[in-house]
């Protein structure tokens, strides 16, 4: 068996590593010039522009040419940055709505033209005050491409690029912050619910939401939140949010079991009689009609409670599904029937109810706050 060179091996896998970094050097900001030809050709803002100094500049020319091409550099990327954070928040969040209205391929064209276009002026108008900047200390230049080869790179050149502060891998490590606070916020909020931390949620939602007021999941935890606080008016409101920027009504009776908490008695009643009125859906239908019968037991009005329940019992009769608990509804019922005198009734009902579920106990609360 021939004998293996490691020697050789490491050699290779150190040629090859240099090379690679190379290849990145070229491709990065860093490398901002090189020699060919008798000449030093530049790295414009734009780096597929180049100029061509028409000279070897010396070292101490490379050096203050690089420090105002990091100037530049510095300058157009805050600038991409603002433009970033206002394009969103004084165009996508606050139109967000109106825009997901119009066609999709406008939708795409305005989302992407705003931004592109903006990007692309901020190259041109950065590049041409840096090119100002090169004719002003290097006299006439001619442009030409940037196109440079690793046979091309100064050693020198590279050994500084290597000494260098990567700044740019705080700026990555800052980009993996928000993006992980981003998708991990939301998580923690469901736990502090889960968990009953309902201020530190309330909190960390109201955080969320400034950076991001279109998310709609986040709405929603925050409702839950500041139903759990007792802010009833506030998290209907939350719950409406939730459900315009989901562009769907799926929070709509957590809205209904939450005005239970604030409306008068003959505000309630209209929003249950709309809201059986308008579901198409008769199972759910049965199950507004017991959840208003159960408001009705609250507010103490037992005759009124009693009609309810006799539609849902008329249905049960007839073998209909029904959504709502069938034990609940005796067990209500016969309370109901005591509260009004139908004392043999009320020992019927409470029978049923038994048999249904011996043990169980029921109260007024409404089942319609979906509890996250």
């Amino acid at each position: 068996m021939k004998n293996i060179n490691f020697n050789e091996i490491f050699d290779y896998i150190e040629k090859y590593l240099e090379r690679f970094r190379k290849f990145i050097f070229i491709n990065s900001q860093y490398c901002n010039y090189y020699n060919t030809n008798n000449s030093t050709i530049l790295a414009g803002i734009m780096r597929n522009y180049g100029y061509n100094a028409e000279r070897i500049l010396t070292e101490g020319e490379i050096n203050i040419i690089d420090k105002k091409y990091r100037l530049f550099n510095g300058i157009m990327n805050l600038t991409v940055m603002v433009e970033i954070v206002l394009y969103l928040y004084l165009l996508f969040f606050p139109y967000y709505l109106k825009l997901m209205e119009m066609p999709f391929f406008f939708f795409v064209i305005t989302l992407s033209a705003i931004p592109l276009v903006a990007l692309y002026l901020t190259y041109i108008s950065v590049n041409y005050f840096y090119e100002k900047y090169l004719l002003r200390t290097l006299g006439v230049l001619q442009k030409t491409e940037f196109k440079p080869e690793i046979k091309e790179i100064e050693e020198t050149q590279f050994e500084k690029y290597l000494k260098t502060p990567k700044y740019s891998v705080y700026v990555l490590l800052l980009i993996i912050t928000v993006f992980g606070a981003y998708i991990f916020t939301p998580m923690i909020i469901d736990k502090c619910l889960k968990y009953k931390k309902d201020s530190t949620a309330l909190k960390l939602s109201n955080v969320y939401l400034k950076l991001i007021p279109i998310a709609s999941d986040t709405y929603a935890q925050r409702a839950f939140a500041k139903f759990n606080l007792d802010k009833y008016e506030s998290a209907v409101k939350d719950f409406e949010k939730a459900n315009e920027y989901s562009f769907s009504n799926v929070f709509k009776y957590n809205i209904l079991g939450t005005k239970i908490y604030y409306f008068s008695k003959d505000d309630m009643l209209k929003e249950f009689d709309n809201a059986i009125n308008n579901e198409t859906q008769q199972t759910v239908k049965y199950l507004l009609i017991g959840e208003k019968g159960t408001y009705l037991m609250k507010q103490n009005d037992y005759s009124s409670a009693l009609k309810e329940f006799q539609i849902l019992k008329n249905a049960f009769d007839k073998k209909e599904d029904i959504l709502f608990p069938l034990e609940k509804l005796y067990y209500l019922s016969s309370i109901a029937k005591q509260k009004t005198g139908d004392i043999q009734g009320a020992i019927l009902d409470r029978n049923i109810s038994k048999k249904m579920c011996k043990n169980c106990t029921f109260d007024t609360n409404t089942t319609l706050i979906q509890k996250h």
